[in-house]
């Protein structure tokens, strides 16, 4: 792979385009609230489907959106990252760090009104599509320029899921981030587990937590009463199929059968226990540790280089 000779002039072009984009954003946050409506933004822990109502939402009429994973300013500095979100790689998630900062300053630190919309999805499910999509956040340098998860033997990556995978950060999430940016504490009401969606509100802010299971055509509707639209249609995006990652998700999933103790340290954690209701709970217990027939293997790949 060349080598960048000036490699501060795109870190230079990069820094512009997020101020470009701090910027696009104030302005369409203004003209969003001089017309009397909210702001919308998609707050949520990755690989909970989040994606897909963010994608339903911009294509909706009158909707200004922004998506997030983390509001918290410790979180996506520049080598300030909180070591709750990092375990040995590089850190979590900081793709939207432009919008990030424009709803932390200009939205949140302002007091303005504005809906928030998260999913949860169950945490063992969670981990393992976190894990998978995001590799080079848990990988070395070298394990990536090696060929990364595409070179490794399926218990190497059970291996480093285990490992070098920060495990908490799906169940911590609610803490970590809308207690600590929103004042709003998620474990203060009982969720109701039938319906499988609720709304809290502090002050200026209103946030609705949906579960991820939920049927689409359910969430497009309990979006559109929760933001006074009829236009979002949330249809399902970004999943392993599409990504070509159906392999290594069947194989890291079958191996969870042979690790109970994980299976349920997450499945009876407070963050699952308040989501899901105790038959719910069994369920998915049931579902990881009986064993799967084995995976097909996956087709051979070649390091690029």
């Amino acid at each position: 792979m060349p080598i960048n000779p000036f490699p501060h002039i795109k870190e230079a072009e990069k820094r512009f385009n997020w101020h470009r984009h701090i910027l696009r954003d104030r302005v369409k946050a203004q003209l969003t609230y001089a017309a009397g409506r909210q702001p919308v933004v998609v707050y949520s822990m990755p690989k909970t489907a989040s994606a897909a109502v963010y994608k339903a939402l911009r294509k909706a009429r009158g909707v200004f959106v922004l998506k997030s994973h983390t509001l918290r300013p410790e979180h996506w500095r520049k080598r300030r990252l909180d070591p709750a979100w990092t375990q040995g790689g590089t850190g979590m998630w900081r793709d939207h760090w432009h919008s990030d900062r424009m709803v932390h300053d200009r939205i949140i630190g302002r007091g303005k009104p504005c809906k928030f919309i998260a999913l949860v999805r169950e945490p063992v499910a969670t981990n393992i599509s976190a894990f998978l999509y995001f590799p080079s956040n848990w990988l070395s340098p070298k394990a990536m320029a090696a060929g990364g998860l595409a070179a490794m033997t399926p218990e190497s990556v059970e291996a480093a899921f285990f490992d070098r995978y920060p495990h908490h950060v799906t169940t911590d999430w609610f803490d970590l981030e809308p207690a600590a940016t929103l004042g709003i504490d998620v474990y203060q009401t009982p969720f109701p587990w039938d319906a499988g969606h609720a709304t809290y509100t502090n002050g200026p802010f209103q946030l609705l937590v949906l579960r991820t299971e939920l049927d689409d055509a359910v969430k497009s509707q309990v979006v559109n009463e929760f933001l006074g639209t009829k236009s979002v249609r949330i249809e399902r995006t970004n999943t392993a199929d599409q990504h070509g990652l159906r392999p290594r998700v069947d194989n890291l999933k079958a191996r969870m059968a042979d690790n109970p103790e994980y299976v349920n340290a997450l499945l009876d954690h407070r963050f699952t226990a308040h989501f899901w209701s105790p038959k719910e709970r069994e369920a998915l217990r049931r579902k990881w540790l009986t064993p799967r027939p084995a995976p097909a293997a996956e087709p051979a790949q070649t390091a690029r280089r």
